[in-house]
């Protein structure tokens, strides 16, 4: 018997696709900057969503 399987392939949805925020200087560590909503509709660990931000 063979079940066919979903390949866990599909990217997020990221609602809206794109974001801005601005920082204002000195603010402390930990302070919110924006909130960032996706879905995956992959099953599983290769639907979770994990977020990382980078100084650009």
């Amino acid at each position: 018997h063979h079940r066919p399987c979903r390949s866990p392939n599909t990217a997020p949805q990221f609602q809206p696709s794109s974001y801005q925020a601005t920082v204002e200087e000195n603010q402390p560590a930990g302070t919110p900057v924006t909130q960032v909503t996706a879905q995956d509709p992959d099953e599983g660990e290769a639907g979770q969503l994990h977020y990382a931000m980078a100084a650009l």
